[in-house]
């Protein structure tokens, strides 16, 4: 069933036991999911739960991420060549719908993530050299002597 719901990979699962059996399920499950493609810090095993009134052995909790895009529609077609602004409708539902479509994790449309330190000394270094006229060379290859 959780492998139905595609990208497995994208998966956030927790596996819960509830009895002594369910424990056994959970390491078996545990180690089918990640063979099957679910990403291994994604998939988190809990102790045993004493919380009474469970039902069942083990409880498996799946959480993903999915971004749903509009269908983008002309608002008004016999506006559309005399105010194309007021005759489009939404503007930038195209590139809205786009971009649902290519981001890797859904989540980074919510709240992006703060990019990597870098090295600004290296990138002023290169900008002065090219200002002072000291660009490097770079590496000739030819291909054609393959």
């Amino acid at each position: 069933m959780l492998k139905d719901q595609r990208r497995l990979a994208k998966q956030a699962l927790t596996l819960i036991p509830h009895s002594v059996r369910g424990e056994q399920m959970a390491d078996r499950l545990a180690v089918v999911l990640k063979n099957a493609g679910a990403d291994a810090r994604n998939v988190k095993q809990l102790r045993r739960s004493t919380t009474s009134g469970q039902t069942g052995d083990l409880e498996v909790i799946s959480e993903a991420l999915a971004v749903k895009t509009t269908r983008c529609e002309v608002n008004n077609p016999d506006q559309l060549m005399v105010k194309p602004f007021e005759g489009i409708g939404y503007l930038g539902c195209a590139t809205q719908n786009n971009l649902a479509k290519m981001v890797a994790e859904p989540r980074d449309l919510i709240q992006a993530k703060a990019l990597d330190a870098a090295d600004g000394v290296t990138a002023v270094n290169s900008i002065e050299r090219y200002h002072k006229g000291e660009v490097k060379e770079l590496i000739n290859i030819n291909f054609d002597e393959d």
